[in-house]
């Protein structure tokens, strides 16, 4: 508004320069725009409103990402084996009648390193009331003998809790 103002008030006072009489000031108090112009105006805006969203949540992507390295530096892969640990121990404090196991856990299984893994696992997860736990048909997610292996230990807790 003031631009236009100004332009106008500069044109009109050129115009009457010659008659000695000098404008002061040009007010704009309302523009009508056609419609086109309005949409194509909000959607200008709207675009630069949704460009700088999507920079903002770039920008937090990209510090949440570098905060997970500097604490996968940090606590390493000791420390992200206990944080799944803990993670499943949450699941059985909710109560919860189905626990699901992480593939890069379950794998960690099958190495000789780790035989003992899914005892620990399995021990962190005694809270649980087994009595209603379904197995499901574990051979079909982890291959026949891993899934067999679980399903006994699974079973043994089952025991022990009688």
């Amino acid at each position: 508004r003031d631009e236009i103002g100004d332009e106008i008030k500069s044109q009109l006072d050129s115009k009457t320069d010659s008659f000695g009489v000098r404008v002061l000031d040009v007010e704009i108090q309302n523009i009508n725009l056609p419609e086109k112009m309005e949409r194509a105006m909000a959607a200008q805006a709207e675009a630069e409103r949704d460009r700088r969203a999507r920079r903002t949540n770039a920008q937090g992507e990209l510090e949440a990402a570098v905060k997970l390295r500097q604490a996968s530096e940090i606590i390493g892969e000791k420390g992200y084996r206990m944080r799944t640990l803990q993670t499943l121990d949450s699941v059985a404090a909710e109560n919860s009648t189905i626990v699901t196991f992480p593939t890069e856990l379950i794998g960690g299984f099958q190495s000789e390193e780790n035989e003992k893994g899914l005892q620990q696992v399995l021990d962190n997860v005694s809270d649980i009331d087994l009595s209603s736990f379904d197995i499901g048909n574990l051979e079909d997610m982890n291959g026949e003998e891993m899934g067999e292996e679980i399903k006994g230990k699974i079973e043994d807790l089952k025991d022990g809790q009688k």
